[in-house]
């Protein structure tokens, strides 16, 4: 695994320029090439490296990390994250969440494990749409750039996580001050508290 993430951040690094991908459906990414970085590293698709290498990243920590019996992968979008965490861990009981029922709807049709299942599940509308479940490790990808009350979100990813477990979180918006006019049609304005 080292070596190919090595290979993957040298291939970041050598790429000035962020590929439009055709596997973005609405918001969604969809894996076309398949589940493995290899061959989007090849074929130079910045975006599906994007949003694999953050799954290959969690398979990786999961491995060192023994106390996780529950995972949620808040905001799944196509589910194929989900479904690498599940195939991979047998013994972790995975949940993947998703505000987009027709997205949702997809990913209960294409990816299914025993230890895998898909539900609707809001981050900023938790208790009415997830529910008082707490979970050992929660996984919150490119998420919170999505969410206009994203205060409310985290609390809620906090509130959700059992008192020794891990959030693994990621953001595309790392700026060192709000960006209020984001460029992209699915990331929402950032709420200012003044």
């Amino acid at each position: 695994m080292e070596k190919g993430l090595d290979s993957v951040w040298r291939f970041i690094r050598n790429t000035s320029v962020w590929l439009k991908n055709p596997a973005v459906v609405d918001e969604h990414f969809v894996p076309t090439l398949g589940l493995e970085l290899e061959p989007y590293i090849q074929r130079g698709n910045t975006t599906g490296v994007h949003h694999l290498i953050r799954y290959q990243w969690t398979l990786d920590m999961l491995s060192n990390l023994k106390s996780v019996r529950t995972l949620l992968d808040i905001a799944c979008g196509s589910g194929y994250g989900s479904f690498m965490i599940a195939g991979n861990f047998p013994a972790i009981r995975v949940t993947g969440a998703d505000y987009d029922h027709a997205v949702v709807e997809r990913a209960q049709k294409t990816y299914r494990l025993p230890n895998l299942s898909f539900h609707y599940g809001d981050a900023a509308s938790w208790d009415e749409t997830i529910g008082p479940m707490v979970f050992d490790c929660i996984t919150c990808f490119d998420t919170i750039e999505h969410i206009a009350a994203r205060e409310l979100a985290m609390e809620n990813l906090v509130n959700h996580l059992s008192e020794d477990g891990y959030v693994f979180f990621s953001t595309p918006c790392g700026w060192s001050s709000n960006n209020l006019n984001p460029k992209w049609q699915y990331h929402k304005l950032a709420s200012v508290i003044g």
